[in-house]
């Protein structure tokens, strides 16, 4: 009786090393053709909790081996993915960006301040600006027009100016906002916006 029982425990472990043996030939065919690494993985350590339960040490031994193969493939696997990415080299990079962005017809003074002027009319705000100042970079042919501008609003209308200005004209920048008031009965405070418009040019 003793012999029939070791028999038959021989007889699971077998079996049971046989069927480590098949998935760890499964897993490792779907590594490499299908790129099934974390999910592999967590299914061999399912294999690996499942083995515990054997009667066979062989099959522990050959699922926690199997585990750590496939965590080696897929950090080797991340690893070639991260060198093969494009990367960035230099700043230059960002500037050809900036240059593609702002290249086109070059916008005259009087216009980008027309187009400005246009948008606040529908918000019902009357033109003041001041403060112009026009530079030109050499070194790049970025041409930089700053004006200001001061209205008298409240700040929902100053909020929707300011967003409207910037979708008409898509080379405009907000560059400072500030608002005060001249005393407490004052309704509305007095606010002044700080604006540029970029333009991509040929040094004179």
């Amino acid at each position: 009786m003793m012999a029939m029982q070791e028999g038959r425990a021989a007889g699971w472990a077998e079996r049971l090393s046989g069927a480590g043996r098949r998935a760890r030939l499964m897993a490792e065919v779907l590594v490499w053709r299908h790129g099934l690494l974390w999910p592999l993985a967590a299914g061999v350590a399912l294999l690996a909790a499942v083995a515990g339960w054997s009667a066979s040490n062989r099959l522990d031994d050959e699922a926690a081996q199997l585990q750590a193969r496939v965590v080696r493939l897929a950090q080797a696997q991340d690893a070639r993915q991260r060198a093969s990415a494009p990367a960035r080299t230099s700043v230059d990079d960002d500037l050809a960006e900036l240059r593609g962005f702002l290249s086109g017809p070059p916008r005259h003074a009087v216009d980008s301040a027309a187009r400005v002027a246009e948008v606040m009319a529908r918000h019902g705000l009357p033109w003041r600006a001041s403060d112009y100042r026009d530079t030109l970079d050499k070194g790049t042919g970025v041409r930089r027009l700053q004006f200001q501008v001061t209205v008298e609003a409240g700040y929902p209308q100053v909020r929707a100016l300011s967003q409207d200005l910037l979708r008409a004209l898509p080379r405009l920048s907000l560059d400072e906002l500030s608002m005060q008031r001249e005393g407490v009965g004052q309704p509305v405070p007095k606010v002044r916006l700080s604006l540029s418009v970029w333009s991509m040019e040929q040094a004179p």
